[in-house]
């Protein structure tokens, strides 16, 4: 990130970051990142099992029909939003954490800290519809490929439903 913004191709972002930082600051925002990723997935993964459990009525998968692809398509819309409204912090700590302004900061919860004290606490909700505007449409996509391809898969493996 700190090459893109200092518009610099990726070896010299490369170079310039291990010249002026060492080899640490290729993982600054690791933890960040690892917080924004992990509860990203595991937020979207639970919506939608929870709104595939309230749409079939059960949340044993063995007893659970196949999601018409619209209804897939909604879920995953749904887990889009759900994952952004509620990540979006983590978001904002790893986009500063490996920024250029990076050095300000001792570590994430220090970014946390001083975006809090000087901007408020929606700066943790700065740049939600940008990503709501990339991510919803996308996971919409994703859950819906995801049901067909497992549906197909599962017809393969287990031969025709009954």
């Amino acid at each position: 990130t700190r090459g893109s913004e200092l518009t610099q191709p990726f070896m010299a972002g490369l170079a310039h970051i291990l010249k002026n930082e060492g080899p640490m600051g290729l993982y600054k925002g690791l933890a960040a990142t690892m917080l924004k990723q992990g509860s990203n997935h595991g937020l979207r993964f639970m919506w939608f099992g929870e709104y595939k459990a309230w749409l079939t009525g059960t949340r044993d998968p063995s007893l659970q029909r196949t999601l018409q692809p619209y209804e897939s398509l909604l879920g995953g819309v749904s887990a889009g939003i759900f994952s952004v409204m509620c990540n979006n912090p983590f978001d904002m700590l790893k986009t500063r954490m490996q920024g250029v302004n990076a050095h300000k900061y001792s570590g994430t919860f220090d970014c946390l800290r001083q975006s809090i004290a000087n901007e408020g606490i929606l700066v943790c909700y700065r740049g939600a519809i940008a990503r709501l505007g990339r991510v919803v449409p996308g996971q919409g996509i994703i859950f819906m490929s995801f049901e067909a391809i497992q549906d197909f898969i599962s017809g393969i493996v287990e031969g025709p439903k009954k």
